[in-house]
């Protein structure tokens, strides 16, 4: 609908944790339509390597934690996570479910455009699946033909790095890749 209305247009697709996820099947079947791709907070969406069960396991123990820790070194943005009623307490897993989780499962399918552009962010400190889930995605789209690939690893950051302490950086890094392929 985008394309027909605005032809001219060069069309970015930018997906964020589920959204990423949503994403990559989206791009699976139209990247075609796509001038380029940006996933964040995602990663490779193979069993044992994505995180499916509690998100903030690894900061729970900490005094009067929110549960939100897993988002970002800004403690507020956790605190302001859990007190949104639209947001989920449970395991990724809990939200999305069993049947929509393998609907999502999967790596990039031999019909992408290997000619469009991808930019993969994600924090060290991801508990979704960091570091590892996202250079295997790297990994997955190169191996599809994809060259034009550039994977952003900031250390310390967590899983919402569009709101991470760093956040100046990590959109900064966005623009200036958009711009020199847009």
């Amino acid at each position: 609908l985008m394309k027909s209305e605005h032809p001219e247009t060069k069309l970015v697709m930018i997906g964020h944790s589920w959204g990423s996820m949503l994403a990559q099947r989206l791009y699976d079947k139209y990247s075609r339509d796509l001038s380029a791709l940006v996933l964040s907070g995602s990663s490779l969406l193979i069993p044992g390597i994505l995180n499916g069960g509690k998100l903030n396991k690894k900061w729970a123990h900490l005094p009067n934690s929110s549960g939100g820790e897993w988002l970002s070194r800004d403690l507020e943005v956790g605190i302001k996570f859990r007190a949104d009623p639209l947001n989920f307490k449970e395991s990724f897993s809990e939200v999305v479910g069993l049947i929509d989780t393998l609907k999502l499962m999967g790596g990039p399918k031999k019909t992408i455009d290997p000619n469009v552009p991808i930019l993969i962010q994600v924090g060290s400190e991801d508990s979704l699946a960091g570091e590892k889930g996202n250079v295997m995605l790297a990994n997955a789209f190169r191996k599809r033909g994809v060259d034009d690939i550039v994977l952003f690893v900031y250390q310390g950051a967590r899983h919402e790095i569009y709101n991470e302490t760093n956040q100046d950086e990590v959109l900064s890094d966005l623009a200036t890749w958009l711009e020199a392929h847009i």
